[in-house]
């Protein structure tokens, strides 16, 4: 049996036994079927022809009253099965003759379970008027008289031997089956299994060394499937060989190719190393000498690369993270946070959009926070979005110079250059939304006297005290400058004459109560307010006009108060 050992082979006598159990059980299934259908058919037709027979005799004897004749006509009943019963009445309807061989057995009738059981005949009896052996007077006498019987035969018995023919049967098939099964697997052994083994040894041995003999070929004039294959596999056999020998050949001539093609590479990775520390220089010079730095970052935002001066001297604000994000080395003007910083830089991002961000700071290791500006656009590679790339430029001189050009050099309030711009704006602003300006001019009282008496040092102080005073009174979004020597202008969007009034009375109040230390106690800082709305066609200099005004009302109704035309 070693023939069968292959995965083949076993796959081949599982599914022909398979196969063959299958078809044994079908064919017994069928056998069996029909020949109880025969055996039941065959029954069934002795009973009908046996009722048949007995019909007029029976018919006759119960006319007679016949008794005997009777029971002996119902004992051919009871041999038909060993389950049985049998009733025979009169015309009348009275009980003559009933047998049975189990109590309960005329209830089947009424069991769907059991009745499929039992053959179940319920019938009158008729006198055959041609029945033989009755002479025309007897005829005339039981003319229109009849009988009934009803006759219950079990079928168990048919059961019980198409069961004992199913064990010779199918032991018959099964033997049938397995020899059929052995002859057909000893003709494929042969014919394929053998043959294949063989194909499948060569090329084993051929996967180790190519110069094996050929397979042996079939001396026969009738070919099959199997030798052409075994011609198939010497020619590729043939061709491995030549190929392989090419392909050796091939690979020694591109080795050496390899080779040269290293050594140029060596020499041309050299040069460019050179060139790029050349060009890393220099650019490292012009981010000094220009103040701006270049950063890059990938598709997460995590900083991929930076200049040498951010790695060296920025200090990112965390290190919980092992990468380094555009806002770690930041912080922005409008972030109070690094989360919210992380989420302004991520909105960015996501838009992937060029941007510009003013007034942002890096701090340097040593603590001191440069202002600066941050510059980006997305990297784009092949219709793929990379990251973004930007540069962070140094801007605290331009602010130092903004400050200067914009700020008042003592107090730090803004100048007349400022107070226009803010002015034009605002104007603008309240032009598109709807919403009224008010304008304060202010004006120290008896300052001069202040630098006489004190010195200019002292009114200095004067000064930058009402300046932070003035700046805590009004909201952020207003605006107050110095335009004189004493004299100072405040703007205030959303003007309402209430507002401007109790705005008025706050900063009396805050200035008369201020205490300079460098003032004697008894001398007191007041200031005169002239205010006004201003109409959408009115210039700040109108406005000015109009406020001086009613500053100049105030002082000669006695100072430290306000006076406007507002009712």
């Amino acid at each position: 049996m070693t023939q069968f050992q292959g995965r083949l082979s076993k796959k081949l006598v599982i599914y022909i036994m398979l196969f063959s159990g299958v078809f044994t059980l079908a064919a017994t299934s069928y056998t069996v079927y029909f020949d109880y259908q025969n055996r039941m058919f065959a029954f069934k037709q002795q009973v009908e022809d046996l009722l048949k027979s007995y019909e007029s005799p029976l018919g006759i004897a119960i006319h007679l009253s016949q008794n005997e004749i009777v029971n002996s006509i119902s004992m051919a009943f009871r041999v038909l099965s060993d389950e049985y019963g049998v009733l025979i009445r009169d015309e009348s309807g009275n009980k003559i003759i009933e047998s049975y061989s189990s109590d309960g057995i005329f209830d089947v009738k009424n069991n769907p379970e059991t009745r499929e059981q039992y053959l179940i005949y319920s019938k009158p009896l008729y006198v055959d008027i041609t029945f033989l052996g009755i002479n025309e007077e007897i005829l005339k006498k039981i003319e229109g008289k009849k009988g009934s019987i009803e006759l219950i035969v079990g079928t168990g018995q048919i059961k019980q031997d198409v069961l004992i023919n199913i064990k010779a049967i199918l032991l018959t098939q099964a033997i049938k089956a397995f020899i059929v099964s052995l002859f057909i697997l000893f003709l494929v052994n042969k014919l394929v299994l053998n043959r294949q083994r063989k194909i499948i040894n060569w090329l084993r041995d051929f996967s180790h060394n190519q110069q094996v003999k050929e397979l042996e070929q079939r001396d026969t004039n009738f070919f099959d499937e199997l030798d052409d294959m075994v011609s198939t596999v010497n020619h590729m056999g043939k061709q491995i060989v030549s190929h392989q020998k090419i392909l050796e050949s091939t690979v020694n001539d591109r080795t050496r190719e390899l080779v040269i093609k290293n050594t140029e590479l060596e020499i041309t990775q050299k040069e460019l190393h050179l060139l790029l520390h050349s060009k890393s220089s220099a650019l490292s010079h012009i981010e000094e000498t220009l103040s701006t730095w270049l950063w890059e970052t990938d598709i997460f935002g995590n900083i991929t690369t930076m200049s040498d001066y951010l790695s060296e001297n920025a200090k990112p604000k965390t290190t919980e993270r092992n990468v380094i994000r555009l806002s770690d080395l930041v912080e922005l003007p409008s972030s109070s946070n690094q989360t919210s910083g992380d989420k302004v830089i991520k909105s960015i991002f996501d838009s992937r959009e060029p941007f510009t961000i003013h007034d942002a700071e890096i701090r340097k290791s040593s603590g001191e926070a440069i202002s600066i500006r941050i510059d980006g656009r997305p990297k784009i590679i092949n219709d793929q979005y990379q990251g973004y790339n930007g540069t962070i430029t140094d801007i605290s001189s331009e602010k130092r110079l903004n400050k200067l050009a914009y700020s008042d050099g003592l107090t730090g309030l803004a100048n007349r250059v400022a107070l226009e711009n803010y002015y034009e704006s605002t104007n603008q602003r309240s032009s598109r939304l709807g919403f009224s300006i008010g304008l304060m001019a202010l004006d120290l009282d008896f300052f001069k006297s202040i630098n006489d008496n004190f010195g200019h040092a002292v009114g200095d102080e004067v000064l930058k005290a009402v300046a932070n005073t003035l700046t805590e009174c009004i909201r952020d979004e207003d605006c107050v400058a110095r335009i004189g020597g004493e004299e100072f202008v405040v703007i205030v969007q959303g003007a309402t004459a209430d507002g401007l009034i109790t705005l008025a009375k706050r900063i009396n109040d805050s200035v008369a109560s201020l205490k300079i230390p460098t003032l004697p106690l008894q001398k007191q800082v007041t200031v005169s307010i002239g205010f006004t709305l201003l109409n959408i066609e009115d210039s700040l200099q109108s406005g000015l006009e109009r406020a001086d005004t009613y500053l100049y009302k105030a002082k000669n109704n006695g100072r430290n108060r306000f006076a406007t035309d507002i009712a």
